[in-house]
């Protein structure tokens, strides 16, 4: 039996500096590791396009076999149409692949046109669509009729309750499912303040915001700085971190920024901060955990942040409202809002103590165990439905 994990958009359109045939951090790569670290009972696939090369590259590790598959890029020709790549290669090998293989097909982009194609023509295959994004579809995708593919999808794991409704009005409610990606609650677990930030060599006392994430402008870092002013104000001993790599010139343009409204001296940028084990010691040094994104999914960071029973405050985007319970495990803000960004620091240290589902809400709602048990589920379920009913053992 055979899952075949697929995402539909090149890693190298990211322009991250990082080689593509060497990147192992997108979604359906992490999801499959988690899958074979609790069981042996699948082969598992992960496939991508990737419009750089000129042919097929293959590869095993960790049990994985990788393929990635020459496409075709189309880019946006506005904002309201999204850009999309397609890739003839893949599509024949999945054909291949099914006619020789009890194969169950894992998709990682809903709106997406080789979506709606995959679900064409492989629906005598079982397929699962798993959400990674919060917008809804672009003037491209609405222009075709998604029900059409979608009866052919046999189950959904969306991430937000708005997907889940827009979704329900073309197939109905049965196959559709909230789930996020999950976290390690055994990496990102409670720390003892005091030890965290003596081993991270921080000082001992004041108030410490941790931020977490790639540095670009979607990730809102300059709101960050521009709150700073107001709540070092109130609090001359709070201390920043900023965690997380990205363009030189944009961290150089923040700095100055820092510089300009004197908080300098209140930020610290740490860059990329590797293994995950490190990066919990810092989740265990903070006070609280800040991601003020203009646009998201459903965050990683605010998982960790939560399973290291730190609060947040984050911003009303994508499938935040949902992760963080307002004024139970942290504070809702508008995004672009630096003023909304520093009232909220400032009420969380005077209130700092109501906070304290943080853990719970993690362990409920964003453990692996619990994730990848439901996942195993329904492959279970449709790999007995497509083969003959067979029972797996």
């Amino acid at each position: 039996m055979k899952v075949i994990q697929v995402v539909n958009y090149s890693v190298s359109k990211l322009n991250l500096g990082f080689d593509p045939l060497a990147f192992e951090h997108d979604w359906h790569i992490i999801l499959a590791k988690e899958i074979l670290k609790r069981t042996k009972r699948y082969e598992i696939e992960c496939w991508q396009p990737e419009r750089t090369l000129s042919e097929v590259y293959t590869r095993e590790k960790d049990g994985i076999v990788h393929r990635r598959f020459p496409s075709f890029y189309i880019p946006a020709p506005s904002s309201k149409i999204r850009a999309f790549e397609f890739s003839i290669q893949l599509m024949r090998e999945l054909k291949r692949q099914s006619a020789e293989n009890e194969i169950l097909i894992h998709e990682h982009t809903l709106h997406s046109p080789p979506t709606y194609l995959i679900a064409l023509l492989f629906k005598h295959l079982p397929i699962v669509v798993q959400d990674h994004s919060s917008m809804l579809p672009g003037l491209f995708q609405k222009c075709i009729p998604e029900k059409i593919p979608f009866r052919y999808i046999d189950h959904f794991f969306l991430l937000t309750r708005e997907r889940r409704d827009y979704l329900s009005r073309l197939v109905g409610t049965a196959r559709l499912e909230l789930q996020t990606m999950g976290t390690d609650l055994h990496v990102f677990k409670p720390r003892n303040k005091t030890e965290a930030r003596r081993g991270l060599n921080l000082p001992l006392d004041g108030k410490i915001m941790l931020f977490v994430g790639n540095i670009t402008k979607r990730k809102g870092v300059d709101y960050l700085i521009r709150a700073l002013p107001s709540v070092s104000m109130r609090y001359p001993d709070t201390l920043c971190l900023v965690v997380g790599g990205g363009c030189s010139r944009y961290i150089g343009h923040l700095k100055k920024l820092a510089s300009e409204l004197n908080v300098a001296k209140h930020i610290r940028f740490l860059g990329r901060v590797e293994p995950d084990s490190s990066l919990a010691t810092y989740y265990g040094a903070a006070d609280v955990f800040v991601l003020p994104s203009l646009h998201e999914g459903a965050p990683v960071t605010i998982m960790e942040a939560l399973a290291s029973d730190r609060p947040v405050i984050a911003t009303s985007v994508g499938a935040v409202p949902n992760m963080v319970s307002n004024f139970k495990t942290g504070l809702i803000i508008p995004p672009g809002d630096s003023s909304k960004l520093s009232e909220a620091a400032i009420s969380f240290f005077e209130n700092h103590g109501k906070f304290g589902a943080c853990r719970e809400v993690a362990r409920q709602s964003f453990d692996w165990d619990k994730i990848i048990g439901n996942t195993l589920r329904v492959y279970e379920e449709l790999f007995a439905t497509y083969y003959h009913g067979r029972q797996i053992q």
